[in-house]
């Protein structure tokens, strides 16, 4: 959003993006394959507070939400759309062509892991989404039971504060391009099997058009932590606290995570792990936008509406889009909504700060 001047609806069938210079990526932003989708809601839907949950799923594809049958937190059942009717004369393909149902009902269940395990043993389901690394390993010898591996298209990334020291550094930034160990990362979530996952990666991922092993030399070949530790010093690292913040109950986050802090920590670095559930995620970020807010009244920063809705959404596609929050389902969707709501809790919280020092005025 920040590439957009203005979004308009100039009649019931055009949605209308007035970009303020190029932006070419703008059809891919638009028809990715994970939540970020411009979804097309009934206006009595839209209308509603963000805040709160959708209370129907509507539209117009091959398949229906019965709601009468929907379990809370335990089952959400679809059946098939008599009145849908797929393309014809077109390819099919995972995000556009004709939508082909090939079910008539399709039930998903929330079991625990071992629930899972052993519901699809004995066939009273027919697909595991996502199991633990040890879950799988302890399946893959069923000849009844396929392995398929979704972690290929996925990039992990080691993001760094940069707005504060020591990461403001960037030769300390790039100091720190040979302690990460690409594949003791990805095997933490993905397993030993080399088939199942890619190391040696740049910015783009493997097979990806872009993709390119130009100037990732240094992320290749044995760990030298030795001489990590010369280059930070020489590039300026003197010990400073860096806080990694590790989520305990999104496994392929928290072991990333984990194993992250530790190449840094072998890197010389003084790392505080630690480790929270989604609610002290939500916490701290109350805390840190009081603070923000408080900072905002006592400078005297003018507030604006249109800069803070175009904050939300720049912070929530950049964590959603360009960090690949989509490839971590509904859990990429929290931690990109998280970052959004920062600037927009900041904007209500100084706003409520002013009111309240004018009546005390």
């Amino acid at each position: 959003m920040d590439a957009t001047d203005d979004l308009s609806a100039p009649d019931d069938k055009t949605v209308r993006f007035r970009l303020k210079r190029r932006f070419p990526h703008l059809p891919e932003a638009l028809a990715g394959p994970g939540g970020n989708v411009p979804v097309i809601m009934p206006e009595r839907l839209a209308q509603e507070s963000p805040f709160k949950p959708v209370s129907e799923i509507i539209g117009s594809g091959p398949y229906r939400f019965l709601k009468d049958e929907h379990v809370s937190g335990a089952r959400a059942v679809f059946a098939r759309f008599a009145e849908y009717r797929p393309r014809d004369g077109s390819k099919v393909g995972f995000t556009a062509g004709p939508k082909v149902a090939h079910f008539d009902r399709i039930e998903w269940l929330t079991l625990d892991p071992f629930s899972a395990e052993a519901a699809l043993r004995k066939g009273e389901i027919d697909w595991w989404e996502n199991p633990s690394r040890d879950l799988v390993d302890r399946v893959t010898g069923d000849s009844n039971i396929t392995i398929v591996s979704h972690f290929a298209t996925a990039n992990g990334i080691m993001t760094f504060n940069q707005l504060h020291p020591p990461f403001n550094n960037p030769a300390i930034r790039r100091a720190l391009l040979g302690a990460i160990d690409q594949a003791e990362a990805i095997s933490t979530i993905a397993g030993a099997d080399h088939d199942n996952w890619h190391d040696g990666i740049g910015l783009f991922g493997a097979g990806t058009p872009f993709a390119t092993d130009v100037g990732i030399e240094v992320l290749n070949g044995p760990r030298d932590y030795a001489k990590v530790k010369r280059a930070l010093s020489e590039a300026g690292y003197n010990g400073e606290r860096i806080v990694v913040i590790a989520p305990t109950d999104v496994h392929e986050l928290g072991n990333l995570t984990r194993i992250g802090a530790e190449q840094l920590r072998r890197a010389g670095m003084n790392v505080d792990l630690q480790e929270m559930d989604f609610g002290s995620v939500i916490r701290r970020l109350d805390r840190y936008s009081d603070a923000a807010a408080r900072g905002v009244v006592s400078t005297g920063q003018r507030l604006y509406v249109h800069r803070t809705v175009r904050r939300f959404f720049s912070r929530f596609l950049k964590s959603y889009w360009q960090r690949r929050g989509y490839k971590e389902g509904w859990r990429g969707v929290l931690l990109a909504l998280f970052s959004g709501l920062y600037p927009v809790l900041t904007h209500i919280k100084a706003l409520d700060l002013r009111e309240r020092a004018n009546r005390h005025v």
